[in-house]
């Protein structure tokens, strides 16, 4: 299993927390408790719910399921929230990375030039990107 925060650090009101591999699925049916009745979501599929760690409540959190053993937590951005998320994780034995696109094949520069596209203000900065 591997958890990366897609979000940088900082000022903000929501973060993204990356959760991918085998044992994601096993360990979010563990953590979340969705608000509705039922379980994790299907790919493609978000659910609102509550993440729980060993000592009590993380945080409440919009889970986004990409692939069967791909997540994406939508959390509060708080460096409190966020590193206890990620401490639960790496205590269940998450390796902690970069986000995926930094490890683009292309290399490290283009995973972050893809990375940065989508904010790119105009025409110009996505030619400097692409």
């Amino acid at each position: 299993m591997r958890a990366w925060r897609e979000t940088a650090s900082g000022p903000g009101g929501v973060a993204l927390i990356g959760l991918s591999g085998s044992g994601a699925a096993r360990w979010l049916e563990q953590r979340f408790s969705p608000a509705r009745a039922g379980s994790l979501p299907g790919p493609g599929r978000v659910a609102l719910g509550a993440l729980s760690g060993r000592d009590g409540p993380l945080d409440e959190v919009l889970l986004a399921r990409e692939a069967p053993e791909r997540f994406v937590l939508s959390c509060h951005a708080g460096e409190g929230v966020v590193g206890a998320i990620l401490s639960e994780l790496e205590r269940a034995g998450a390796e902690l990375s970069a986000p995926a696109a930094l490890e683009h094949p292309e290399g490290r520069v283009v995973g972050e030039a893809l990375e940065l596209l989508p904010r790119a203000t105009s025409e110009q900065a996505c030619q400097v990107l692409l």
